[in-house]
């Protein structure tokens, strides 16, 4: 377990600002600018222990990188919709690079490592019932939102909001997995 103490909040914060500073160029650079974005967003399971003051966890880890799976596969899934001014500015993304059938490839592998890492989580943290079932949630709202999205890519797309589809799914997939984790430590 890594121990950190408060006052190093302070110099860490600096990093974390330099990384999130540091995403909007990386498009410019690489096509791993998804899981850059995820990764920034993924230490905020260890950043918050370690403001609280304690001690960062195996199972916190596993939930950051969870969370850095399930931003870069709805990243990828939202470059789909800037796919060709991407192309025409020369900026790196999964669907300009290499198209929408890898991309949507490439979003499912993330979600699948995201259901794995909660899986993770949970073992590790040791959870209750309801934790689990917000896992299965999870796993199938991220399902739903493939299907809904390819349901639409064999349709006219520009008829069916993906991008309706993409926060409408990823907004509850956040909100039932709160909801779940909350009844769990709540009930347990």
């Amino acid at each position: 377990m890594l121990r950190v103490t408060q006052p190093h909040c302070f110099f860490f914060s600096f990093v974390v600002i330099a990384l999130l500073g540091g995403y909007p160029l990386t498009k410019r650079v690489t096509v791993m600018c998804h899981w850059y974005l995820g990764l920034c967003l993924g230490l905020t399971p260890a950043a918050v222990l370690v403001a609280c003051g304690s001690e960062v966890s195996l199972a916190a880890l596993a939930l950051g990188g969870s969370v850095m799976m399930w931003v870069a596969g709805f990243d990828i899934i939202y470059a789909l919709s800037d796919r060709n001014f991407d192309r025409q500015q020369s900026l790196h993304s999964v669907p300009a690079r290499y198209g929408t059938a890898t991309a949507l490839q490439l979003s499912r592998a993330c979600f699948l490592l995201v259901v794995l890492g909660l899986g993770i989580t949970g073992l590790l943290a040791t959870v209750g019932f309801w934790y689990w079932l917000g896992v299965i949630c999870c796993a199938l709202l991220l399902t739903a939102e493939h299907v809904l999205l390819a349901m639409a890519l064999k349709t006219n797309h520009r008829s069916v909001p993906m991008v309706g589809i993409f926060f409408r799914t990823n907004a509850a997939v956040s909100v039932s997995f709160l909801f779940f984790t909350a009844l769990d430590f709540w009930l347990s």
